[in-house]
């Protein structure tokens, strides 16, 4: 893809907490996890700061580890529906209901339109900021559902990466579009701007303050997996 951008990171949660912040204070967004789901419901944040997950990594793996879209608030999310049983997918229509989940995990019995949701949860800080957002077909059957960027053009992609189980290995992260669209495209400058403020450049990679203490201390900065050899990891020349 001629077209695609892409801006590679080292970050911990201290070196993108305060960058996030500021960014979200200053644009409405939202992040909707990317996955090949079981039902039309999909994990959504209006803040990663909310996401238990940021700064961490999972699979020890530069492009397995939770991936996100970013949006502006307002974008209806669409996703591409997977039939199990044949190699074609077609898009189906944005989704518009949510269910709220607490702080147990357990959703709402009843959707609330996404609308509503979002206007209601401005005055609430932090609680309930994180939802499952509800197609308006309920048919799953053989049917798999995609979040992607491929259905979301107006979208930019951002895998924060992160520590790998506690070890002292820091995988890379990546912020990323591959969409032709103006909107991607100024959400994809703004976003990268904010997220690496302060950030040193170390090879072709942006690299937070902590991640850069931590890369001085001895932490393996793994640029493709844990399993590969470690002269691929990033160091300073």
């Amino acid at each position: 893809m001629s077209n695609s951008k892409q801006t590679h990171i080292f970050a911990t949660r201290s070196d993108l907490g305060p960058r996030l912040q500021e960014f979200e204070s200053e644009v409405a967004v939202k992040y909707v996890k990317c996955d090949l789901y079981f039902g039309p419901t999909f994990e959504q944040h209006l803040s990663l700061l909310d996401w238990d997950g940021l700064g961490k990594n999972s699979t020890g793996d530069h492009i397995t580890g939770a991936q996100f879209l970013v949006v502006r608030s307002n974008y209806q999310i669409n996703v591409r529906e997977i039939p199990q049983r044949r190699l074609q997918s077609e898009a189906i229509p944005a989704l518009k209901n949510a269910l709220m989940v607490g702080d147990k995990g357990k959703t709402s019995p009843i959707p609330m339109p996404l609308g509503q949701y979002l206007d209601s949860s401005e005055g609430t800080g932090a609680q309930q900021r994180k939802i499952a957002v509800s197609a308006t077909s309920t048919a799953v059957g053989g049917i798999r559902y995609d979040v992607s960027q491929l259905a979301n053009p107006n979208s930019i992609t951002f895998l924060p990466g992160g520590i790998f189980d506690n070890q002292e290995v820091l995988v890379c992260g990546h912020i990323g579009t591959a969409s032709k669209s103006p909107d991607s495209l100024t959400l994809y400058k703004a976003f990268v701007k904010s997220v690496t403020k302060g950030f040193v450049k170390i090879g072709s990679y942006r690299v937070g303050p902590e991640a850069e203490r931590l890369m001085d201390q001895g932490y393996r900065m793994v640029t493709i997996g844990i399993g590969s050899p470690r002269e691929y990891d990033l160091r300073k020349q």
